[in-house]
């Protein structure tokens, strides 16, 4: 148990943890690639507005680049060249003093994709562009990415790697820490089993002698209304400590073997044992299942789960109805289903049902015996078998529990 919770609350811290960092520097990067896009499409407007070149005028440079975050370098280290066509797209000028690397070819290339499309701004290749159509022409202002990409790349490449540390830091505190956090809530489940257990066995005994003593007022009384009681009253308590018990074996020892299983064999002892509960009600239980019927699954879990579940239908059922049980067998799970009719279950409780000494009708439950236990145990067998149970509303007016299994390892 301790080292479950203390892997579980790693593996929820560490989830976390990863979550709000990740968020946090995909954040960073993401503001910090928005403003070298900003910056890249500030400084091809104001190239644009000066028709294909920085201003010339200091003082108006100064003034302007001021307005758009520059510095008086900026005209000098911005790698730039423009290209101005007639309407007719012929490339009238082309300014690529600040760009002499590139040729007239790649100029070109360029420039046709680039007036083909129809976005005024955008990307291409290594470049930020802004295409701007004039009375006597078109301006297109070609800004060089590769220094503020590769910026960017080693920006994005240095956050991952302090990322990756700082997980790795994390990890390793939480796993020192996990210990002192984890042990408190590990012994105080610890000792509520062992509360559980010892409660139930020592429940035993007065239990017994409240039989005993209810069978001698029998024979020295005679039977009585008191006497049936009383009996009723121990059948039920046996039932309950039986499921508090079982359902704290099966918590201590979460893990199974689990090896192939003969579903339709284990369904047959089942309802032969608790046929006696059916003729009494009344009750017809209609079975349709595949041959052979397997699953992977622990024998002895499996018929106290099916048990369990049969158990239920017929005590939640009116007499002369019918309980159905279906199997099937799907490409890698097994499915079975009970359904009974049950029309006044609420659906929205359909999962709290499966909660410890859940109620749904309180009257109704004392009076058809039920410990309360019993659906909860249901679902713990199921997810020890490496399965899962589930209830649902087919209808109206019925209840199905639907446990699905491996088919195979």
């Amino acid at each position: 148990m301790y080292r479950q919770l203390k892997k579980r609350f790693i593996a929820y811290a560490m989830l976390i943890v990863t979550i709000v960092l990740v968020t946090l520097v995909g954040l960073i990067n993401a503001a910090s690639y928005r403003a070298m896009i900003q910056r890249a499409d500030d400084i091809t407007l104001l190239i644009t507005e000066n028709r294909g070149s920085f201003p010339k005028d200091l003082s108006v440079r100064l003034n302007t680049m001021e307005r758009y975050g520059l510095t008086a370098e900026s005209p000098y280290s911005t790698r730039y060249f423009s290209v101005f066509s007639s309407p007719v797209r012929d490339i009238l000028t082309t300014n690529r003093d600040n760009l002499v690397s590139i040729s007239g070819e790649e100029i070109q290339q360029l420039l046709f994709h680039v007036m083909q499309g129809d976005r005024s701004l955008g990307s291409e290749g290594n470049f930020r562009y802004r295409r701007t159509t004039f009375q006597d022409g078109t301006l297109a202002v070609f800004l060089d990415m590769t220094e503020p990409q590769n910026f960017f790349a080693q920006t994005l490449r240095n956050s991952l790697t302090m990322l990756a540390a700082a997980l790795l830091l994390v990890f390793g505190l939480i796993w020192l820490l996990a210990g002192k956090v984890v042990r408190p809530i590990a012994e105080t489940i610890e000792k509520q089993k062992i509360f559980v257990n010892d409660a139930g066995h020592e429940l035993k005994t007065p239990l017994a002698v409240i039989a005993s003593s209810a069978d001698v007022l029998e024979l020295t009384h005679g039977k009585n209304q008191w006497t049936d009681s009383i009996r009723r009253q121990v059948e039920r308590m046996n039932h309950l400590v039986g499921d508090m018990l079982t359902l704290s074996r099966y918590e201590q020892s979460p893990s199974l073997k689990l090896g192939p299983v003969d579903l339709s064999c284990i369904l047959e002892q089942i309802t032969a044992e608790l046929s006696p509960l059916l003729e009494g009600k009344q009750q017809h239980l209609t079975v349709r299942l595949p041959r052979p019927f397997q699953a992977q699954g622990d024998e002895e879990s499996l018929k106290i789960l099916f048990r369990i579940l049969l158990d239920n239908a017929i005590r939640y059922t009116e007499p002369g109805e019918t309980i159905e049980l279906t199997g099937s067998l799907g490409h890698s799970e097994t499915l079975l289903e009970w359904t009974n009719p049950f029309p006044d279950f609420p659906e929205d409780q359909l999962e709290a049902i499966f909660e410890r000494f859940y109620r749904s009708d309180a009257s109704r439950s004392r009076n058809t015996g039920g410990s309360g236990i019993g659906l909860a145990l249901a679902r713990r067998l199921a997810e020890a078998n490496d399965g899962s149970l589930i209830a649902l509303k087919p209808n109206e007016s019925h209840l199905q529990f639907q446990l699905k299994l491996r088919l195979k390892k």
